[in-house]
């Protein structure tokens, strides 16, 4: 499963490996410091052994454990075979841990120092420490510093990210409030209330989106009444229009046929404002597709669809085969009859000759029409007939709209456009 990003876990993968790296740190600082604290102590107390010691001659001395020799050769056996690099200039001191496990204190430590005493004669200050000795104790602690090395940088670690997550809980706190806001604004329809944060930059961003949610709304609101008010001005005129070219049909009836072929064509345009304007008004008054249900006989409105539309096929070499069921079924109306007013009136228009095949079958209706290559397909050549390049552009918002099953297959030599009534929710139940 794919993570989203967010800046959540952004700032959270930040705060781990800022704190692990922090952790890290304070680790090998301890470490380094108590190595060094060690190795200065050690130093000072081999030196201080060295200028007490007395004269020697070919022999050692030992003191608490320390041994002060005049050659690295009289030095015991074991620090012979155990010391793998040895001091070479006077004030160098060198030390040996034996094998040991990572984390554990090792065996025994041994410590080298090569120095001068008060008579400027050269000296080989050798220590050994191990658990039988109480001075084991400084390198003992050894093992308790790695672990509070790992201790104390876990905590840092852990109070770094701590401080972070508490940082990004006080910025991302009124970000969601932000989104929450603009999640609301479409419920309350409302963005005058816009919240008000102490963070200036989130309030230029309320402000601008309210502002731009606003000229939005406003644009939106303007294109409605456009449509609602020309489809309503256009509806007297249009019917103007028709009744005029009903009278003119009469008076040339009697006239040649080219005359009434003209007035013919100014009735086709008409029936085709008049089909655009309620359309358009239905559009601007029906965006939710909340509308009452009422019986239809769905058979019925093809055909009548059909008969409403055969003034488009007219003149043309088209074979015409509409097949219809009777079926009754609850149906927005309005939106079923621009449905299939659309998807009739796309065959009709894109087909000058071959044939146009309208099957409703149940709550199907098929319409399957011959593709002509030169004038394009049916969804690009609309826009040249009429000015009607709504189609399937229109087909499909309502569709989707109101739940209904659209299927457009692939042909080579026709079109095709199916259309299911039944949404998947009556499916369901």
């Amino acid at each position: 499963m794919k993570i989203r990003a967010n800046l959540k876990l952004y700032f959270l993968a930040a705060s781990i490996i800022v704190g692990l790296v922090i952790a890290l740190l304070v680790f090998k600082l301890t470490v380094k410091f108590y190595r060094s604290g060690v190795h200065s102590t050690m130093n000072t107390l081999l030196s201080e052994a060295a200028v007490a010691a007395p004269h020697l001659n070919n022999t050692c001395t030992n003191t608490s454990g320390i041994i002060v020799c005049p050659s690295k050769d009289l030095l015991p056996e074991v620090f012979l075979t155990t010391m793998k690099r040895w001091p070479r200039e006077s004030g160098q001191m060198t030390r040996k841990a034996v094998r040991h496990k990572r984390f554990k204190s090792p065996p025994a430590v041994y410590f080298v120092l090569k120095t001068e005493n008060a008579v400027n004669k050269q000296l080989y200050v050798a220590k050994k420490l191990d658990r039988s000795h109480s001075g084991f104790a400084i390198a003992g602690l050894e093992l308790r510093m790695y672990w509070w090395g790992l201790i104390s940088g876990s905590l840092v670690a852990v109070s770094v990210a701590l401080l972070l997550y508490l940082v990004l809980n006080t910025m991302v706190r009124p970000i969601e409030r932000l989104r929450q806001w603009a999640l609301e604004i479409a419920q309350k329809n409302d963005v005058t209330s816009s919240p008000k944060y102490k963070y200036s930059e989130l309030n230029e961003i309320s402000k601008t989106l309210a502002t731009s949610i606003a000229k939005h709304r406003q644009v939106l609101v303007k294109e409605q009444e456009f449509l609602q008010h020309a489809s309503h001005e256009l509806r007297t005129p249009i019917a103007v229009c028709r009744s005029n070219i009903d009278l003119l049909k009469r008076l040339l009836s009697e006239l040649d046929s080219r005359p009434q072929q003209v007035v013919g064509r100014i009735d086709e345009a008409v029936k085709t404002m008049t089909e655009l304007t309620e359309t358009f008004l239905w559009l601007s008054q029906n965006e939710t597709g909340d509308i009452p249900l009422e019986k239809v006989d769905l058979a019925h409105l093809v055909q009548d669809t059909c008969d409403d539309l055969k003034y488009l096929i007219q003149g043309r070499d088209i074979k015409l085969d509409i097949q219809t069921q009777t079926l009754e079924l609850d149906l927005a109306l309005t939106p079923a009859r621009v449905v299939i007013m659309n998807q009739i009136r796309n065959a009709f228009q894109h087909t000058y000759e071959g044939k146009v095949a309208i099957v409703q079958s149940g709550t199907q209706v098929k319409v399957v029409n011959s593709i002509n290559t030169d004038i394009g397909n049916n969804g690009e050549a609309g826009a040249n007939d009429l000015g009607f390049g709504l189609g399937l552009k229109l087909i499909k918002n309502l569709t989707g709209l109101y739940g209904w099953q659209l299927e457009i297959p692939a042909a080579s030599d026709t079109f095709v456009i199916e259309i299911d009534f039944c949404s998947e929710k009556d499916r369901g139940e």
